[in-house]
């Protein structure tokens, strides 16, 4: 049963980071010619964080 619930508890983690990594990304500039490379460090950026 322990161990079931502490896998639980990292999924959710999982999920959260997910989300605010999803978060992060939508308010990155969108793709366009002149901004691709703007979006690009704005994603990796989004990943670096924990």
């Amino acid at each position: 049963m322990k161990s079931n619930t502490k896998s639980a508890a990292a999924y959710n983690t999982r999920e959260e980071s997910y989300e605010q990594y999803y978060h992060c990304i939508r308010a990155c500039p969108k793709n366009h010619q002149d901004n691709n490379e703007l979006r690009s460090a704005c994603i990796s950026k989004c990943g670096e964080s924990d």
